[in-house]
């Protein structure tokens, strides 16, 4: 099987399985929703601040060390997870014996216990890590798909049936719990143990230059994506923070399923090329201004029809969350954009130059954070994250040109004219609204006619949609290369 093949046929497994990993999460929420009050996603929201906080910690950006190397050793390996299995422990005591001031804090001795049991999943991913990594390092995303997809099914099944009778916040604890968990007993069942144990200093020394970078600026990157929760529930309401992790929760279902082919297909098939500078920049370029127009899509849809989605969704009581879906969705169309920036630093290994990125972005961040904070306004607090998300990718793009020793501007271009698509469609349907008055759920008759008139004004802009052309939305589908109008 050829390269081209291999990449085309991984990006398949890879998207198909974000997408089904995608709904059966989407399907559990509604379940969730319709049982749970926005205090109960508060809380879990508050803590898995600190989690997922944690999580990067063990991780320490020695798994895309991993995929990067091209001789990994089973010595590599092994250094590899000890080094997460112990950090995992270290932090969840951490948790656990500050469980009580975080609840102190809140005010909400609730939050002690779910921390407390919440936290194990820092160990159990440890776990996980060797095996998973060392499938993506070898491009069998067929069997990530598949193990993935069964625990995330089981996990939610078994959350289900808790909050059906009646077990509360529990009922989402638990199930999130059990996703690493079954995922743990898939992998060290199939894919088989570690193998032996053994630390090499020279080996991890080796990985680490790779990942503190990467490490220190994903520390930064979670805290500034999910400060808000914690913002929120203490300048206003732990209700607050269950309406704005609900409508985080929804935005991540598309993010999700790009975030996953980004950094794993894309990543580990551009990391091939890195020798390659001419034969990289024709693939990344092509890879990049289809996902734009796929994004630019999602994000106008959940801008347009945000209401309709939420009340469809989860009811009622939840459509508070709909301005914060807008808010989220506007800013996800940037951070996805940079994230594919990410991906130039990270085959090039140029980590050192994420760090000092996002140092200069997050700093921006914290000016809009304190005028938000300071006014106690929610609306400043959000409208700032979308602007700085914005900022934050151009920033990326100029540094990524930059690696890329390239003059071209395709990039930009490309997106410009998704930007403008996207602002010209709201205008038009817009008005159409108020000529046609649709009310309710009426108003989702519109979505046909926002998605052709997306695409139309992408016309008239010269960027050119093919049937040919969005095939190459799996990078290297095909044999042939394509020149994409811009």
């Amino acid at each position: 099987m050829s390269f081209k093949q291999k990449v085309f046929i991984n990006t398949l497994w890879s998207l198909g399985g974000q997408i089904g990993n995608s709904l059966v999460q989407l399907i559990a929420n509604i379940i969730f929703a319709r049982f749970l009050t926005p205090l109960e996603f508060g809380q879990l929201g508050i803590v898995m601040f600190f989690v997922l906080f944690s999580n990067v910690l063990v991780e320490g950006g020695l798994g895309g060390a991993l995929v990067r190397k091209n001789e990994a050793t089973k010595t590599d390996f092994s250094t590899v997870f000890l080094f997460n299995f112990f950090i995992s422990i270290l932090l969840y005591g951490i948790l656990f014996f500050n469980a009580n001031v975080i609840a102190n804090y809140y005010n909400d001795q609730q939050l002690k216990g779910i921390l407390k049991v919440i936290g194990i999943i820092l160990i159990i991913n440890s776990l996980n890590f060797v095996q998973n990594t060392r499938l993506v390092k070898d491009l069998q995303f067929h069997k990530i798909t598949k193990y993935r997809l069964t625990s995330i099914t089981l996990a939610n099944i078994i959350g289900i049936l808790l909050v059906i009778y009646n077990f509360g916040v529990w009922a989402l604890v638990i199930s999130m719990i059990m996703n690493p968990l079954i995922m743990a007993i898939i992998l060290w069942t199939f894919e088989g143990p570690v193998g032996k144990l053994r630390f090499s200093i020279n080996s991890f020394k080796g990985l680490y230059n790779f990942g503190i970078n990467t490490t220190l600026a994903s520390i930064i990157d979670t805290t500034f994506n999910n400060i808000y929760q914690l913002i929120l529930g203490k300048y206003f309401s732990i209700s607050e923070v269950g309406l704005f992790f609900q409508a985080k929760k929804l935005q991540d279902v598309p993010n999700s399923m790009i975030f996953g082919t980004t950094n794993s297909v894309i990543f580990s098939s551009l990391s091939k090329l890195q020798y390659d500078a001419k034969k990289f920049n024709r693939v990344y370029f092509k890879i990049i201004s289809h996902f734009s127009v796929l994004m630019g899509l999602v994000t106008l849809l959940v801008i347009v029809f945000s209401k309709q989605i939420i009340l469809l969704l989860f009811g009622m009581k939840w459509i508070s969350s709909a301005p914060y879906l807008v808010i989220l969705a506007s800013a996800s169309f940037f951070y996805v954009h940079e994230m594919f920036n990410r991906v130039i630093f990270k085959t090039f290994n140029k980590t050192n130059i994420i760090l000092k990125l996002e140092l200069v972005k997050k700093s921006l961040l914290i000016i809009s954070i304190v005028l938000g904070i300071l006014s106690l306004n929610i609306k400043i607090l959000l409208i700032g994250f979308i602007i700085i998300s914005g900022i934050s990718y151009f920033i990326n793009y100029f540094y990524s040109r930059k690696i890329l020793a390239t003059k071209s501007w395709n990039e930009l271009i490309s997106l410009f004219k998704v930007i403008l698509a996207v602002l010209g469609t709201l205008i038009l349907v817009h008005i159409t609204s108020l000529c046609i008055n649709l009310l309710g759920f009426y108003y989702l008759l519109l979505v046909p006619l926002t998605i052709l008139l997306y695409i139309l004004i992408l016309l008239l802009l010269k960027f050119r949609i093919e049937i040919k052309q969005i095939k190459a939305l799996f990078p290297l589908m095909n044999g042939q290369d394509r020149n994409l109008t811009v």
